[in-house]
């Protein structure tokens, strides 16, 4: 939707708390998340995996606490985060990410369980990749102010010594997989007498300092926070019509414009993306036979709105407006709770479903399809023609998953 001038926005703050055992992890997020609770109004969630050690302060700090037990697996921890959430909290504490990770019932046992069955041990990792990104993006893209602490163990590496391999220290290093403490707005690390320094530091705030964490820390992140632009939910739906009803490319690239002024889940960011991209199509001329260079194209112009996509015919030559999706979001899944689905975009599924890299992608393009969108029969079955092309195409390739 193009380029424009760079603005610092209001997102939630991220925060990752590492140090070993002892080096007073809890008892940091707890004055911090304290400091943060005070300026956004909020009481704090906090989940405990430590066997409700951080219930031992509950005499020193106000919070609500869920405890979660092993088998740590990655649903238990998204069902808290999404219960804290749904709760209304604003502040929310994970003490600890690193039993997700490392503990019993955690990714790596996971990993060892699926490598016991056979397959190829690298392969294997690709469900154990698909699910931490899941519980990463759970968190990053939660709309709330997420403090998480981990672990930390010894690193090493193996050098050469002559003939022989030595070990050296780097340094202590989060137990979880290496890609996570990148991705936090910033990352504290405590040492054994509970003092902090940065290892990541998008605020700049405490950039070559050494201190101990209290509340002014969560006051002063908030207090950084507020300086930028506010950023707000975006309606899915609002903007689905929106884009579908512009009559020209001007009026779709404000439509554009707007939606990049809220905030977005991934699928629905990608509903948008796919919506713009074949709106912009029908208002983009094709060139025909003959035709090149001569602007006289066969598609629509640009002051002519395109026919909707619901105008379709089936093949029984009934308006597929006028016939029930498949998995219309009335309906139920026998819990007596209705779907909350949008109506899909055939046009831009197709687009997606196409557009996909690997099997994978095309398993998770087509989940997608299934369970955020609504379709009618005819609708359905051209999705499963172009995923079962796409499948037979990558098979021809030898693609990996």
């Amino acid at each position: 939707m193009g380029f424009r001038k760079a603005e610092k926005t209001q997102v939630p703050l991220k925060i990752a708390i590492t140090g070993p055992t002892g080096s007073g992890k809890t008892y940091a997020a707890l004055r911090i998340a304290t400091g943060i609770a005070k300026r956004v109004n909020s009481r704090i969630a906090l989940v405990d995996t430590e066997n409700m050690s951080a219930s031992l302060y509950a005499d020193r700090f106000d919070f609500d606490t869920q405890p979660v037990e092993s088998p740590y697996t990655v649903d238990k921890y998204n069902g808290a985060i999404k219960d804290a959430v749904d709760g209304g909290y604003k502040i929310l504490i994970i003490d600890s990410l690193s039993h997700a990770w490392a503990g019993e019932g955690g990714l790596l046992d996971k990993k060892s369980s699926i490598d016991k069955h056979g397959g190829n041990q690298y392969t294997n990792w690709a469900t154990i990749t698909k699910e931490h990104e899941i519980l990463k993006a759970r968190i990053l893209q939660s709309d709330i102010h997420v403090i998480v602490t981990m672990r930390s163990k010894m690193a090493y590496e193996l050098v050469d010594d002559g003939d022989k391999k030595k070990p050296i220290k780097l340094g202590l290093a989060p137990i979880q997989r290496d890609d996570v403490p990148y991705e936090f707005t910033l990352v504290i690390d405590l040492a054994m007498d509970h003092s902090a320094e940065v290892s990541k530091d998008r605020t700049s705030l405490f950039d070559g300092r050494i201190w101990l964490p209290t509340e002014k820390t969560g006051e002063e992140l908030i207090d950084w926070l507020v300086t930028g632009k506010v950023v707000g939910k975006g309606d899915v739906r609002k903007y689905q019509e929106k884009l579908e009803g512009a009559k020209d490319i001007s009026e779709l690239q404000k439509i554009g414009e707007e939606i990049r002024d809220f905030k977005w889940t991934p699928d629905e960011h990608a509903a948008l993306k796919g919506i713009y991209a074949a709106m912009l199509r029908t208002f983009l001329p094709e060139s025909g036979a003959g035709d090149e260079g001569n602007g006289k194209g066969k598609g629509k112009q640009a002051n002519k709105k395109p026919a909707p996509a619901a105008k379709e015919k089936s093949d029984e030559n009934v308006p597929v407006e006028n016939k029930p999706a498949e998995n219309d979001p009335g309906t139920d899944d026998g819990d007596g709770k209705p779907k909350d689905k949008l109506r899909g975009n055939l046009v831009a599924m197709l687009e997606t479903i196409n557009s996909r890299k690997s099997l994978g992608d095309l398993n998770e393009a087509r989940k997608n399809a299934f369970d955020l969108y609504a379709w009618s029969k005819p609708e359905l079955a051209k999705i499963e023609e172009a995923c079962s092309k796409k499948f037979q195409e990558f098979q021809g390739q030898g693609a990996a998953v």
